[in-house]
């Protein structure tokens, strides 16, 4: 009969070599007899941690329990997690605190919802205090205002026979003279610094697109590719008056960058313009010469206060400026300069993007009963530019803003239709005719490269130029759904999807190299008409974010403040009806060319 082998205990605390080999250790210190006997090294591990996880990955059972050892046993692939509560699909966006609903106005809307700047800066008080009362504080009225004086009385045959004529064929912009003389100023320290700093740092971002042109003042290009440098700077170069707007904007810009020290220059030069722009209209009447200096003045002020601010008083700057063409209006050939032309497409621009966040009935300019002075028949047969050719400081052409003007008007007739009691289907059949005829506009619109824009630029540059347009032509096409989405007839006839259109702008966007400025408005327009989609949302915060890295501006802050705002009205299950509905009490005086 063979040997029996009896059975041995394993010993938790023997040593690492006794329990690999599962043999009974005598736990002899510092080695057992076994490891001696076998000349191994013997050492003690202690206690030896084993995590679930672990035991899993290697198959081995985890504790000494009955559901350990099935556990083990079971494939874990077929682990069920019981019990799990379901992910909710939809957070808020944005935080909504008390604030936002005490602001609650009628039980509808969150009202006054974005902190524009109230003026508590020296250079603000400067321009509400100082230079608007310069500005002669003329009769305003609404540039789109059909109820062109106190005896007139609103019709819609009058909005339809004005509005939507046909567009006359534009004049382009002459170009400027080769020679461009160097200053003849003299100019201290601090001025040849910030007039540099423009020359380098603001203007070559005033345009659509970044160029690698050279910006040298002494080179010659066609005034239209950035009026900033051929046209201002060449005459501030001559004009003293001039050269303190630029000194001015540049100070402000820094100031926003967070070189405070310059607050005290842009402080003393705003105020020497203040007390010398009213002398130098006087002195331009009296010798009849052209107006260049003042519309270049006004420019740049408008430049620095949209910059700084965004705020009324470019709104009074603009509504100065727009007097002093109507008191040319006899002497027409004079003012129809390179100059003159960049003042006149500049502020219908402002103003005709700016208008698509305000409201018809608002008064941003503080007591005065609407937004601007009246046009004369000139200033409206500008606003209906028929030239398709792509300006480049706006990043369109300029029959495009005239076409966004026309959706503007359209969008009028709707608030206006409201309290239309006599013949309202009759117009509002009328209304859709136009909106579905500035549709097929939108849609068939050719907008061309400048004349000779393989001179000035290259390939890549071209392409970004054409995808900035074609961005801004889509976003016509979707402010004209935003105006028209809640009529269900429109949007049964309308052959433009706006979650299309939508994703074409993004994907146009992304091929740019980077968020330029002059896509503030397409910005602000598809987060205005798709704000409940959250990668959209996404999409409008960086690209804004973006644009602030590059050169810090209040325009962009106010956007994205009113963005925000309506964006949480949307969580809050506030239903705007309309457009109007929509940006009631956001903002006043927002610029977005």
């Amino acid at each position: 009969m063979g040997k029996i082998k009896t059975y041995t205990q394993r010993s938790r605390a023997g040593c690492a070599e006794c329990k690999q080999r599962r043999i009974k250790c005598d736990e002899g210190r510092p080695q057992c007899q076994r490891c001696v006997k076998r000349g191994l090294g013997c050492h003690y591990t202690g206690v030896t941690l084993l995590w679930e996880e672990d035991a899993r990955k290697r198959g081995i059972a985890f504790g000494r329990s009955a559901d350990a050892i099935t556990n083990k046993e079971r494939p874990p692939e077929t682990v069920k997690i019981n019990n799990v509560v379901p992910l909710r699909q939809h957070y808020p966006f944005l935080n909504v605190c008390d604030k936002d609903m005490s602001r609650l106005y009628d039980g509808k809307m969150i009202h006054d919802g974005i902190a524009m700047p109230e003026g508590h800066d020296e250079l603000q008080k400067i321009f509400e205090r100082g230079l608007v009362p310069v500005l002669e504080n003329p009769v305003r009225y609404s540039a789109f205002d059909f109820n062109f004086g106190e005896a007139h009385t609103f019709s819609f045959d009058d909005i339809f026979l004005e509005s939507f004529a046909p567009f006359p064929v534009s004049q382009l912009l002459n170009p400027p003279e080769t020679d461009i003389s160097q200053t003849t100023l003299v100019l201290n320290f601090v001025e040849k610094e910030l007039v540099s700093y423009f020359i380098d740092m603001v203007a070559p971002h005033c345009v659509c697109c970044k160029v690698s042109s050279n910006s040298a003042i002494n080179s010659y290009l066609a005034p239209e590719l950035n009026p900033y440098l051929y046209l201002i700077i060449p005459l501030s170069l001559k004009s003293r008056i001039v050269m303190k707007t630029i000194v001015v904007a540049s100070s402000t810009q820094l100031v926003l960058l967070g070189h405070h020290e310059y607050s005290t220059v842009a402080e003393k030069y705003l105020e020497e313009i203040v007390h010398e722009l009213p002398l130098l209209v006087e002195s331009t009447k009296a010798t009849g010469t052209n107006l260049d200096e003042v519309f270049a003045v006004v420019i740049m002020l408008c430049f620095a206060e949209i910059s700084a601010y965004c705020s009324n008083s470019w709104l009074s700057l603009l509504n100065y400026a727009k007097k002093v063409l109507k008191e040319s209006s006899g002497e027409r050939d004079k003012i129809m300069t390179p100059m003159a032309r960049f003042f006149i497409r500049y502020f219908i621009s402002h103003e005709v993007m700016g208008e698509t966040a305000w409201e018809q009935d608002s008064s941003p300019v503080k007591n005065d009963p609407s937004l601007m002075m009246q046009d004369d028949s000139f200033i409206q047969e500008l606003k209906k530019d028929g030239d398709n050719k792509i300006d480049l400081v706006f990043g369109c052409s300029p029959y495009l803003v005239s076409l966004v003007h026309r959706i503007t008007v359209i969008r009028q007739c709707f608030d206006y239709l409201e309290l239309e009691v006599h013949h309202k289907d009759m117009y509002n059949v009328e209304i859709l005719n136009h909106s579905m005829e500035t549709q097929k506009m939108l849609s068939a619109i050719n907008q061309q490269l400048p004349d000779n824009s393989d001179l000035y630029f290259n390939h890549d540059e071209i392409q970004h130029i054409l995808i900035v347009a074609e961005i801004k032509r889509l976003t016509a096409l979707l402010y004209l759904h935003g105006v028209m989405s809640q009529r269900p007839e429109f949007i049964a006839l309308s052959q433009v999807d706006h979650i299309d259109c939508t994703n074409d702008i993004i994907a146009l966007t992304k091929k740019l190299p980077e968020c330029y400025m002059s896509l503030l408005w397409p910005i602000f327009i598809v987060g205005l008409v798709i704000p409940d989609i959250e990668s959209v949302r996404w999409f409008v915060l960086d690209s804004l974010q973006q644009m602030e890295r590059k050169r810090k501006l209040k325009t962009v802050e106010a956007a994205r403040e009113t963005l925000l705002g309506v964006w949480k009205e949307k969580d809050l299950g506030v239903m705007s009806v309309s457009w109007k509905e929509m940006i009631k009490g956001k903002t006043s005086a927002i610029s977005l060319a």
